[in-house]
């Protein structure tokens, strides 16, 4: 059996002069001045309260003084160091602190939530959610997204919150394995009870995985049962394994899978209200030009359908001519808009009612 090696002084905060206190995360040992500490109101200053009372007893050894008796902190070295950091800083780097390390500002979200520096706390969440970009939080952990994911829904910082919850929808799209990427986040949003954040999941995986417009992950036959452990669309006939999420969960995805192309088989219907406009054959004539595997998607056939439009509606509205020409287009001008409201209200009512369509009873 081999002894653990000795903690070893951190290079960066291990201050040698004035009165300070000695800390010891995993197997580094901090030694930071009293006063950064204590300038903070925090559970560290609340320690150091108590070091002083019992401090003048002899009898009683005090922890933080020595490097054989340093105060001890569950704490990893990493997010330490990162509370080390904040309490040094210069005002320059407090202004371009968002410039910096977006993983240490996450570890220093962690610490000073844990500590309650409510102050220090509330200073990163806020730059993490005003000032990081999206594409820097993109590139951190998804258990540190969860940490930080937490730590905002109880501190009621709900931008960043749903900042970070379109971050992890994202990820799946971008994952190399879709499905074991959901297996990893979807735990993760089923503890927030959010079912919207769940069900953003659960699509953006069909999307990823089912209505990539790619060849499909495994061709089934005719005579292949659909059942909770695959799944098979009506449309490119493609058969998924699900392997790696619970029973429940499978069950949710394929009743939001069926949901969503029972409302794809709908939308082959031209709606009412383009119908009184006399738009049946524009609204056919677009469903029909949508025929790669991706448009199996309602959400994105919606949005392939708007941007179509805005094409259509920019080509005749640039046209010189006549006064008859002027008053068809005009015309057309006025039909665009019924199609635009008609899209749009479409897609409203489909972001609205995503969540039911994933929840079983």
């Amino acid at each position: 059996m081999t002894s653990q090696s000795p903690p070893k002084r951190d290079s960066t905060y291990y201050t040698e002069s004035g009165e300070s206190c000695i800390f010891q995360a995993e197997n580094c040992l901090f030694r930071i001045h009293r006063y950064h500490i204590e300038r903070w109101p925090s559970v560290l200053k609340a320690m150091l309260s108590l070091e002083k009372d019992v401090g003048d007893n002899p009898t009683i050894p005090v922890e933080g003084r020595s490097d054989d008796n340093p105060i001890i902190c569950e704490d990893t070295a990493e997010n330490f160091r990162a509370l080390c950091w904040i309490l040094y800083a210069s005002p320059k780097e407090i202004c371009i602190a968002h410039l910096g390390d977006v993983r240490r500002l996450v570890a220093l979200a962690s610490i000073t939530h844990k500590y309650e520096f409510t102050d220090l706390e509330d200073w990163v969440l806020e730059l993490l959610g005003d000032k990081v970009p999206d594409d820097k939080l993109t590139a951190i952990s998804v258990d540190r997204l969860e940490t930080l994911l937490f730590i905002t829904i109880q501190t009621q910082h709900s931008a960043l919150a749903v900042k970070i919850k379109d971050i992890m929808v994202g990820v799946i799209g971008q994952s190399q394995d879709p499905l074991c990427t959901l297996a990893t986040v979807i735990p993760i949003a089923e503890r927030t009870a959010d079912g919207a954040f769940q069900a953003k999941l659960y699509h953006a995986y069909l999307r990823a995985e089912v209505w990539r417009g790619g060849s499909p992950s495994q061709i089934a036959d005719a005579g292949t049962t659909v059942s909770l452990n695959n799944i098979r669309s009506p449309f490119g006939y493609e058969l998924l394994r699900l392997s790696g999420l619970t029973e429940n969960q499978r069950l949710k995805l394929y009743c939001g899978y069926c949901s969503l192309m029972l409302l794809r088989m709908r939308l082959q219907k031209c709606p009412q209200d383009l119908k009184t406009w006399e738009l049946d054959d524009w609204w056919v004539a677009e469903i029909s030009r949508c025929t790669d595997g991706m448009y199996d998607d309602p959400g994105k056939l919606l949005e392939e359908m708007s941007a179509r439009l805005l094409d259509w509606t920019l080509e005749y509205g640039s046209e010189q001519g006549s006064r008859a020409t002027r008053s068809v287009r005009s015309a057309r001008g006025r039909k665009s808009s019924v199609c635009y409201d008609t899209l749009a209200e479409l897609e409203s009512a489909l972001d609205k009612d995503l969540a039911e369509r994933f929840m079983c009873s």
